[in-house]
């Protein structure tokens, strides 16, 4: 999956504020539980993300 990702980031927990944090901890443990709704997934974390972003 790495191999073929168009890009990657690491310690995002390290480089992002903790109230975008807290988007990334939702999507990434909605991912593990349900892989197989990446997409959904993905659009939730950056509707959230674009909350926290426009406050």
């Amino acid at each position: 999956m790495l191999t073929g990702a168009k890009a990657i980031t690491q310690f995002f927990n390290r480089d992002s504020s903790d109230e975008l944090q807290t988007t990334a901890d939702t999507a990434l443990t909605k991912f593990l539980d349900s892989p197989q709704d990446v997409s959904t997934i993905l659009a939730g974390w950056q509707s959230s993300a674009q909350k926290v972003l426009s406050s």
